[in-house]
């Protein structure tokens, strides 16, 4: 054999290293004694008896007992623990201050103003709840699990640490199934051993543990004799694990509330044909009673409402070019009609499409709320549609995204999930908010009444006789609704014998006029004059380049998956 004095003092140096580090270290504990006394209801109560030898003065030690972990899905998880009492070994109580620190509860045990050293011995009694599992045995039997971490991690030697087990009377000792581990965090050794006596099982360890090493338990019973937790209670740990759920679950009964209260609608009115609307509704109310608001989309018709009662005349120059000439003053126009023929015309009496593009979209929002506040002047509305709209989905998105924030801040995956649910059904709530007077409710039906009308005119004319005969004027007056409806083809279609002739406010260059061209000609103009009076000018922009919780992944300790350190309880302590 080679003498190699090199790695020879190399060793020596290590083993000396530690060696001043163990001397050095301001405590032991010289015996960590555990009681454990579990009750049929799946809770049980800890009496921690831990003898410390202090090296160096200290005002006492503090026990961390970690309360939250997360579960096999990565939800949260919270153990529940309640203090009983802090004593000495006689029942003396001692002074401490109970405190969370990250996902610990910390006790911290002694006088900040006294110090203690030599053998100092300490009892700690608190009842925990919800720190079991279920697991299903190799022969699909239920079992209750109890892993527990019996010391936790100590800056400090444990000369002898044991847990004794008392179980319910009325489980059969021979149908309790039990195993131990010890050594640093995961590891699976088993430097202990189990004895058993009466209804209790007792876990010892046969080596001393190192600092930072630990006495891990686990025992199962057969789920017959106990009284697990019912429907109601796991529902409430659930709630209080993921309070923020809660918070979603009354927010979105709130919504459904409000809604209820403010804006469900009245009863809907029976739907018959109608071929004619009351003389007061003009196209922007029937635009408003449908749809709640006026937008882009509906500007086209509009203006060939103008144009079918005379104030406008429109020129298809090109397929994607138009004239708009003015006719007749405005005298009879509502404030919303006004707006609009003013915002195309200005001081002029013709314009052209470009004139219009890029400048008309100014005059969008001043109609849509001349329109808006005509349905409620009228009481056909409560409140103007698209303010209470905005007002619910600001609501809303302010709650929801307090929800969101405080879910993130609290890792709560299910309370995430649950308030971005929210926030999506107060949006489709926001949008039913505005509501309807019965008037309103009731002209509404009428509106959808001459869109039967539209949809089924020809079929009609057969089978009412009161219903009105085909005429130019009929086809004018209607086609702005047809184009409300979608139904603007089919309108065109049912008219086809009537329509020979270009419309008296259409004027264009056609080669022969047919119902099939004025089809492509109103679509043309109803794409192009949308786009045309929405376009918005382009503008230039410049760019430029806590404390994690415990694993408790609910798996067996009876299998490969056990190991020292899992489990419930452990964390540790120190002194201070």
């Amino acid at each position: 054999m080679v003498f190699r004095p090199r790695l020879l003092l190399i060793a020596l140096v290590s083993w000396l290293t530690l060696l001043g580090s163990a001397q050095a270290a301001p405590m032991d504990i010289e015996a960590f004694h555990t009681n454990v006394h579990i009750a049929t209801d799946t809770s049980f109560t800890v009496t921690e008896d831990i003898d410390v030898l202090f090296h160096e003065p200290r005002h006492g030690i503090f026990r961390d007992i970690p309360i939250d972990y997360t579960d096999r899905v990565g939800s949260p998880y919270r153990m529940y623990v309640s203090l009983e009492s802090v004593t000495d070994a006689e029942g003396t109580p001692l002074p401490y201050v109970e405190e969370r620190s990250g996902v610990f509860l910390r006790l911290r045990i002694g006088d900040g103003d006294t110090y203690v050293t030599g053998q100092k011995s300490y009892r700690i009694r608190y009842h925990v709840e919800r720190a079991f599992t279920m697991q299903t045995t190799s022969n699909g039997a239920s079992v209750v699990e109890f892993p527990w971490n019996v010391t936790g991690a100590w800056p400090a030697t444990i000369s002898q640490a044991t847990a004794t087990i008392h179980l319910p009377a009325a489980v059969a000792k021979d149908r309790v199934q039990s195993t131990c581990f010890t050594g640093y965090t995961g590891a699976k050794e088993k430097n202990c051993v189990i004895t058993a006596s009466g209804s209790s099982l007792q876990f010892s360890t046969t080596k001393s543990l190192w600092p930072s090493q630990e006495l891990t338990y686990a025992i199962q019973i057969p789920a017959q004799y106990l009284d697990l937790p019912g429907f109601s209670q796991q529902l409430l740990w659930f709630l209080r694990d993921n309070y923020m759920v809660l918070y979603a679950m009354i927010l979105g009964i709130s919504i459904f509330v409000i809604w209820w209260i403010y804006g469900r609608e009245f009863p809907a009115s029976s739907v018959m044909p109608q071929w004619d609307l009351p003389q007061d509704i003009r196209f922007f109310d029937s635009v408003m009673l449908m749809r709640e608001t006026v937008g882009a989309r509906n500007i086209p018709a509009a203006i060939i409402d103008l144009a079918t009662r005379g104030f406008l005349t429109i020129d298809m120059v090109r397929p994607k070019s138009f004239i708009f000439r003015k006719t007749r003053k405005d005298e009879a126009l509502q404030p919303a009609e006004k707006l609009l023929l003013d915002g195309l015309f200005a001081k002029k009496d013709m314009v052209t499409s470009s004139d219009l593009r890029n400048s008309f979209y100014v005059h969008l929002s001043a109609i849509s709320q001349a329109a808006a506040k005509r349905v409620v002047d009228q009481r056909w509305f409560y409140r103007d549609p698209a303010s209470i709209t905005a007002i619910s989905v600001i609501a809303g998105v302010f709650l929801c995204g307090l929800g969101v924030m405080i879910s993130l801040g609290t890792e709560q995956g299910w309370g995430l999930f649950s308030n971005l649910f929210v926030s999506l059904l107060w949006f489709i709530f926001s949008l039913h908010m505005p509501k309807k007077t019965r008037a309103g409710r009731r002209l509404e039906a009428d509106i959808y009444g001459l869109r039967e009308y539209i949809l089924r005119a020809e079929q009609l004319r057969l089978s009412v006789k009161s219903a009105p005969k085909p005429s130019r004027q009929e086809f004018d007056r209607l086609l702005p609704y047809a184009m409300l409806f979608g139904l603007e083809a089919r309108w065109i279609e049912q008219f086809s014998d009537l329509l020979q002739e270009p419309a008296s406010w259409m004027e264009g260059s056609y080669r022969s006029f047919s119902s099939s061209s004025f089809i492509q000609s109103l679509a043309t103009f109803e794409s192009t004059s949308a786009s045309t009076l929405s376009s918005v000018p382009a503008s230039s922009s410049s760019s430029s380049s806590s404390s994690s919780s415990y694993s408790s992944s609910g798996g067996s300790s009876f299998s490969s998956g056990g190991s020292s350190g899992g489990g419930f309880g452990g964390g540790g302590g120190g002194s201070w």
